[in-house]
């Protein structure tokens, strides 16, 4: 896949469904709400199409209002029905989480905290994105097209599946960080002032992702209809006869 697969690799797809998971809970998390903290070292074993995702990631994250959240140990207590004395106070109007330093008494209301810098730890240009409904969209139109040049090019069907992996991959993060905003029978259910027009941006990026998702199957299927022809097995029967027969002098 041209890139060589380590622990950063996996440090960054598990930080952003650490990400996704805590505002679908709707509890506080100190994973980093900035892509651009990742160094360039991580990002180096990732491929450009799992680069696009990240990307995506972040738009999401950025374009959906964060709802109000609770300290890990208020969530804890809730959990287990332990006192959730020194815990945060959640946010009321949409935004981040409490303060850790908030009081158990109410005197000091949950803030949220500043984002970090916009910079990246290696000191290199910091990573922007165009967060919006329109952008969100547009990934999902770009991965089918590109799903469909690749298999149109004739490239290796492993390209064309990591594509279509990871737009699958999207969608499910798609819908992680809709569950604080939309139930699974597709209604509301936090109520917050500015929330109307986000559940029904929300909607209209899910339907028209899973269009797209729909194009990129269909292509999948004819692949797999056009790769297991007899055909193509008579292809491939004939392409390794070479190999057959050097391994019949081999073992002569």
């Amino acid at each position: 896949m041209g890139v060589v697969r380590g622990f950063q690799w996996l440090t960054v797809f598990l930080q952003l469904y650490i990400r996704a998971y805590a505002r679908a809970c709707r509890v506080e998390t100190s994973v980093a709400s900035d892509m651009n903290t990742f160094l360039s070292g991580w990002l180096s074993e990732m491929t450009e199409d799992e680069k696009t995702f990240l990307k995506f990631s972040q738009i999401l994250h950025e374009w959906i209002p964060c709802p109000p959240l609770q300290s890990r140990e208020a969530a804890m207590a809730a959990l287990t029905g332990a006192a959730s004395d020194g815990t945060t106070t959640p946010a009321q109007n949409g935004g981040g989480g409490g303060d850790p330093a908030a009081k158990p008494n109410g005197d000091q209301e949950g803030k949220q905290s500043p984002p970090p810098p916009h910079v990246k730890q290696d000191g290199s240009a910091p990573v922007t994105v165009e967060a919006s409904a329109e952008t969100a969209v547009k990934y999902f139109e770009d991965a089918a097209a590109r799903a469909k040049a690749l298999a149109d090019q004739g490239e290796l069907l492993w390209e064309v599946c990591h594509v279509a992996t990871l737009a699958q991959e999207a969608y499910i993060l798609l819908q992680i960080v809709s569950l604080p905003y939309i139930s699974k029978s597709g209604k509301s259910k936090i109520k917050l002032a500015d929330s109307g027009p986000v559940v029904e941006s929300l909607k209209a990026v899910r339907a028209q992702a899973a269009t797209h998702l729909k194009t990129i199957s269909t292509l999948l299927n004819d692949l797999g209809e056009k790769e297991g022809s007899e055909t193509r097995r008579d292809e491939w029967t004939e392409g390794s006869a070479s190999l057959s027969e050097a391994n019949s002098a081999l073992g002569a």
